[in-house]
């Protein structure tokens, strides 16, 4: 697999062996714990961490007993903060069946304590300037989402 900065596609940026896949790579990247995922077709999902050295490190793979058709990326919002979910994603298998794969980062004990390394604030899904401005070459930073809950607990109610 071969990642390329869009600012230079002279040559990859880098690149990383991610084995045989029976179909396209389809990376979802979280940039805010710098987590990438690669679905393929017929496969579960493969995580990949972006290191300091500028490189991706294996981290695991995600299978299950349905081939996927295709898989989707949730929002940052959508994932349970309580049980250290990073990722949430809806996968679709060949029998029309959709599958919520979640991407959990193992933690010694469970707390309602607000994880900030998990949960950095997040890009939202609104563009932060609009065409017109994009055009005239005006630099704006993303909106982002604080997913801190107010007093720094998480709560979660069931009923």
């Amino acid at each position: 697999m071969f990642v390329w900065d869009a600012r230079n596609m002279s040559q990859p940026f880098t690149s990383t062996n991610c084995g045989v896949k029976p179909g396209a790579l389809v990376p979802y990247f979280d940039s805010t714990i710098s987590l990438l995922y690669v679905a393929s077709k017929g496969e579960g999902l493969t995580v990949y961490e972006y290191t300091d050295q500028k490189t991706f490190q294996f981290v695991s793979e995600i299978k299950s007993d349905r081939p996927q058709t295709s898989v989707v990326m949730l929002p940052k919002y959508q994932v349970d903060q309580e049980n250290c979910e990073v990722a949430k994603f809806l996968k679709l298998s060949n029998d029309n069946f959709v599958q919520t794969v979640s991407i959990r980062v193992p933690r010694k004990t469970k707390t309602t304590l607000f994880q900030e390394d998990l949960y950095p604030p997040a890009p939202l899904n609104e563009p932060g300037q609009t065409m017109e401005n994009y055009r005239k070459g005006k630099k704006v930073s993303p909106k982002l989402l604080d997913l801190k809950p107010a007093n720094g607990l998480v709560f979660f109610f069931f009923f």
